[in-house]
């Protein structure tokens, strides 16, 4: 029987990857010439993918996985951990060329400023390609071997879940497809 929850975590993965492909069909000039884009995604990488999703995985999933088998701790949930931390670091670098660019006076800067974003786009977009695919093929399997052997996984999360979807239902609503 599937988990629940690990099926809205995919579902929340799905909105991210479409997101990623949105942002990933820019270039440097469009970037310049429209800031708000990457406001836009930054918004959305800070708000939807961290404070939304990640904090159903690092506060309710992954002390989950954890209680079952401690030995995840140095394994596969550190590798998570490790890279959403990378990915906040790479979203702070966003930020801080945003205000570059906002900042740029001539064109040659604002174009600058626009192809180091997309650099650090492509890179944030890359890791949380990659992370996602980990998560869905193999962290989420184990989730799913866990209740196979427990049968308590929505029992445990989805209660806890479902308070941080009403929590931030506007902080996401405000990145959902219309």
């Amino acid at each position: 029987m599937a988990v629940q929850v690990i099926d809205m975590l995919m579902q929340e993965h799905q909105v991210i990857l479409k997101r990623l492909g949105e942002f990933q069909s820019y270039d440097a000039d469009q970037l310049a010439e429209a800031p708000e884009l990457t406001a836009d995604f930054i918004a959305f990488i800070r708000d939807y993918a961290d404070h939304y999703h990640h904090a159903k995985e690092e506060e309710i999933l992954f002390p989950w996985m954890l209680q079952k088998n401690p030995q995840f701790k140095y394994g596969p949930i550190a590798v998570m951990l490790s890279e959403h931390n990378t990915g906040r670091e790479l979203a702070e670098r966003l930020s801080q060329q945003l205000e570059a660019l906002q900042g740029a006076g001539t064109p040659e800067q604002r174009l600058g400023c626009a192809a180091a974003i997309h650099k650090t786009a492509a890179d944030l977009c890359q890791l949380l390609q990659q992370h996602i695919h980990k998560e869905d093929n193999v962290l989420y399997q184990f989730a799913e071997n866990i209740d196979a052997q427990t049968g308590d996984g929505d029992a445990s999360m989805l209660e806890p879940c479902m308070e941080v979807n009403q929590k931030l239902e506007e902080l996401a609503r405000n990145h959902l497809p219309v």
